[in-house]
């Protein structure tokens, strides 16, 4: 063995070709071996022997022929959307979302519950529960067909430790997720910023799909950005790049709910309209959807 080969490199290799064939599948399908060998660089036999594998376990499936150039039609293939599912949460800012996602990452169902200011995360953590038991006792009687949980969190994310950091909102720190839900359900779980769930989400599916390099801002009840370069995620030193939305733009601003004064959220999130109509004589149960509505019928307030 030479001394720079690193072991397990080749399985470590095929289980990266094999996350490449099926992002190409999911991004570009219906499409022929043939064509992912191209857009891949990789030889035809390691594509062949790639999707065998994945038609063995039910994940991709052949769905039609492609245009003949003279030979035979080419097998065209696409993922097949009922081979597994994902639990999908997120934890807003106001909100609680549960979702079941098929492999095609369309929502099957849902559950949602609102959220308050400095809500206990024992409450949040009992209702997140109780949903993604209540999905998988309807939805999901197949346990073995759940590839795992994902969770989009607001505030500070640790990642590669599954921790949400600080949660301004709700005032939680050093809450690590992953084991709480890795323990509950034994499948794997992946906790992340809401922002960067979104940047992803935009990356494979959305404006982001043809581009490799972006900055995605998320405007909400707070702010907060995501920057995928290479189509890969930039985390910074401490994993907290992108929450400009503390920046401080007033010196001596309004109280920020991180602690600081005179951030960016105070005057240009869904927080901030909301409290300019409260100082302007609106009910404290004022929210930003009732604000939408006012706006839709016309008042001028």
């Amino acid at each position: 063995m030479k001394k720079n080969m690193i072991p397990g490199s080749f399985q470590l290799m095929k289980k990266i070709n094999t996350g490449l064939v099926l992002d190409t599948i999911r991004l570009y399908a219906p499409i022929s071996r043939v064509e992912i060998s191209k857009m891949l660089n990789l030889t035809p036999a390691t594509v062949t022997n790639i999707t065998a594998e994945l038609l063995k376990r039910n994940i991709i499936i052949e769905s039609d022929f492609g245009k003949s150039t003279g030979g035979r039609k080419p097998v065209l293939l696409k993922i097949n959307p009922d081979s597994y599912y994902v639990i999908a949460a997120h934890i807003g800012s106001t909100k609680l979302r549960v979702s079941v996602m098929n492999m095609e990452s369309e929502i099957i169902c849902s559950l949602t519950e609102k959220l308050y200011p400095n809500m206990e995360f024992e409450k949040v953590k009992d209702i997140m529960i109780d949903f993604i038991n209540q999905l998988i006792k309807e939805y999901l009687p197949e346990k073995n067909k759940i590839l795992g949980i994902g969770v989009a969190a607001h505030g500070l994310v640790d990642f590669n430790n599954g921790t949400i950091t600080f949660a301004p909102n709700f005032g939680w720190k050093n809450i690590n997720l992953r084991e709480i839900l890795e323990r509950e359900f034994d499948v794997p779980a992946f906790v992340d910023r809401d922002v960067r769930a979104m940047a992803m989400a935009e990356s494979w599916y959305g404006e982001g799909r043809e581009v490799e390099d972006f900055i995605c801002i998320k405007v909400g009840y707070g702010i907060g950005a995501a920057f995928i370069k290479d189509k890969q995620q930039l985390r910074g030193a401490s994993d907290g790049l992108g929450e400009f939305g503390h920046m401080k733009v007033e010196i001596n601003g309004i109280k920020c709910i991180c602690g600081n004064y005179g951030c960016l959220e105070n005057y240009a999130s869904e927080r901030a309209i909301v409290r300019y109509a409260m100082e302007n004589g609106y009910s404290d149960e004022l929210d930003i959807e009732k604000i939408h509505e006012e706006v839709i019928k016309g008042n001028q307030k």
